[in-house]
């Protein structure tokens, strides 16, 4: 997570492909704790809203994220090895 803000909230963006990887084992092993620390935290800090990107192919990701409030906002392509994957941007306001 880092502290910069976007449009005045707050962006949550894994740290490249590594970190990434250990918050969808987290997801799929049921334990959803980070996530909703860090919601709660940063609510509590009136730091929203809150944005986080997540593959366009990541189906399941963004199911959990929408039970969390997040919409999708925006799209880019983010480099991986040789191609560029499409991934979403989701805010969540509150």
């Amino acid at each position: 997570m880092n502290g910069g803000t976007a449009a005045q909230g707050v962006g949550f963006f894994p740290n490249y492909e590594a970190e990434g990887q250990h918050e969808a084992n987290e997801f799929a092993n049921g334990n959803f704790g980070l996530l909703e620390a860090a919601l709660e935290w940063l609510g509590e800090r009136g730091r929203t809203p809150v944005y986080l990107g997540v593959w366009s192919e990541n189906d399941g990701a963004q199911r959990l994220y929408g039970r969390y409030g997040f919409e999708k906002v925006g799209e880019y392509d983010f480099p991986v090895g040789d191609q560029l994957d499409r991934e979403f941007i989701l805010k969540r306001s509150s």
